[in-house]
């Protein structure tokens, strides 16, 4: 079906998307054809609530409202990894997190949306581990990894020998997970999380949602790097591609990278913006995200300290 946000997918008789072209418009949690926002808010009685931004076909924003509540005690969104994407493949965005417990339990959560704007509840639970993972060790992304339509994750575990490993979720028809598999790895010494900016995109236009990183090495110097996507949501060793020197370019810490098709030819891009003002925090009562933005056994339990 050609959708009129101009994105083509395939479905089957049950109505499940299978493939994609990969153009869907990015976080539209209603399904009007425009991105939206959406934050979680972390509200100091302890309550949490999904609110929506929607947006106005001039590009203006209408004023937030709940989306969905959660009461006083049930999540603390200082334990959770965010991401957002379109799980189920019915053309709006959803918001997915990872929830970490304490002592290594971690459990995937899926709030679909609905025409609305609104998220239904409960939510969806799909895969958990009762140990060895935690959440503070990883990154998580989103993306349609394998191209079927839906969107997926991928977590960028950090293990305390300094080695690194990619970890694919497939979204299932429902908008949940599938257990997740192992889909790239580095030695340590190769690699260093806490020096990578990650960004998601379809960054060589076959129809798959690839990983960007933005890498700060000890001199100064940054350079992209493209962790290229396979059919099956598995990652190929990396692309380099730009750098520069500290000179040439300035201070990674005071750098944000996003990606999008800014130029409109069907393949993404990654932008970086310099920080070059301190940012005004809310007040620390309440914590806000905004988001514009596991194997089956216990692997990542090995080498984490």
């Amino acid at each position: 079906m050609l959708q009129d946000r101009g994105n083509l997918v395939i479905y089957n008789a049950k109505g499940q998307a299978l493939w994609s072209s990969g153009t869907a418009i990015r976080h539209d949690y209603n399904g009007d054809g425009r991105s939206d926002v959406a934050d979680w808010y972390n509200y100091a009685d302890g309550h949490d609530a999904l609110h929506a931004l929607l947006t106005n076909s001039d590009g203006t924003f209408k004023a937030p409202f709940e989306g969905a509540v959660f009461p006083n005690g049930y999540f603390d969104a200082t334990k959770a990894r965010f991401a957002t994407g379109d799980y189920n493949g019915d053309g709006r965005g959803d918001v997915a997190f990872l929830y970490d417990y304490g002592g290594g339990k971690v459990k995937l959560f899926t709030a679909l949306s609905k025409p609305d704007g609104t998220y239904q509840t409960p939510l969806i639970e799909s895969w958990s581990s009762p140990s060895g993972w935690w959440a503070n060790d990883l990154k998580l992304e989103s993306g349609d990894f394998n191209g079927d339509g839906r969107d997926d994750l991928a977590a960028w575990y950090s293990y305390a020998d300094g080695s690194d490993r990619l970890f694919t979720f497939t979204a299932d028809v429902r908008g949940g997970f599938n257990p997740p598999f192992d889909s790239y790895y580095m030695n340590a010494g190769n690699w260093d999380i806490n020096k990578s900016k990650l960004v998601t995109g379809d960054f060589n236009g076959d129809g798959r949602d690839d990983i960007a990183a933005l890498y700060g090495y000890p001199d100064g110097s940054v350079k992209m790097h493209t962790f290229a996507a396979t059919p099956t949501g598995a990652f190929q060793a990396s692309i380099q591609s730009w750098g520069d020197t500290a000179t040439g370019w300035g201070d990674w810490n005071r750098t944000t990278i996003q990606a999008g098709d800014f130029n409109g030819d069907g393949i993404g891009e990654a932008v970086h913006r310099a920080q070059q003002a301190r940012r005004h925090l809310p007040d620390p009562a309440h914590r806000v995200v905004v988001e514009p933005e596991w194997l089956v056994g216990q692997r990542p339990q090995a080498g984490v300290g």
